[in-house]
């Protein structure tokens, strides 16, 4: 569907449903789960002199480790890619790169009805497309430089009864 100011609202909406979807599947495997985002307008930031980095989703948390992830109910374009917002992109590999802990970008395929991760290290290593692309932003809906990944490059997120870890 089209990124449009009258459906920000009911985006944002599906959005916050996709994320605890989220959670529940890392809860059902025995991990605790922290959304930055419930309760907020606006994307929680970590701040350090005039360095910014914009938080994911989900913080993710078991007795072996911990992990982020930036979470997103997504179809796949017509050249089978999912987008993510560059300035975003950056930011979780700069926040994977500073904390040493895996960032995952974890997309429920709306299409497929399936979930879907890999790291955003990975993502990055590959030959994503980059293009610019209306998205919500700041309130509203902007057209900014967007980065595709193919649908190929990602994971189920269970397999069997199992997470399947990028």
């Amino acid at each position: 569907m089209p990124v449009t100011a009258d459906r920000i609202v009911a985006d944002r909406e599906r959005g916050e449903r996709t994320e605890i979807e989220f959670c529940l599947i890392m809860q059902r495997h025995g991990y605790f789960t922290f959304r930055f985002q419930e309760g907020r307008n606006s994307s929680a930031i970590l701040v350090r002199n005039w360095e910014h980095i914009v938080l994911p989703d989900v913080f993710v948390l078991s007795n072996s480790g911990m992990f982020f992830a930036e979470v997103k109910g997504k179809y796949p374009n017509k050249h089978g890619s999912f987008g993510l917002e560059k300035y975003r992109a950056l930011s979780l590999f700069d926040l994977e790169s500073f904390i040493r802990s895996p960032v995952l970008y974890a997309i429920y395929d709306t299409k497929a009805e399936k979930w879907l991760w890999n790291d955003i290290a990975n993502l990055m290593k590959k030959p994503f497309k980059e293009f610019v692309s209306k998205t919500y932003f700041a309130g509203g809906v902007k057209a900014l430089p967007t980065l595709y990944f193919k649908k190929k490059w990602f994971l189920k997120i269970e397999k069997g009864r199992k997470l399947n870890f990028p």
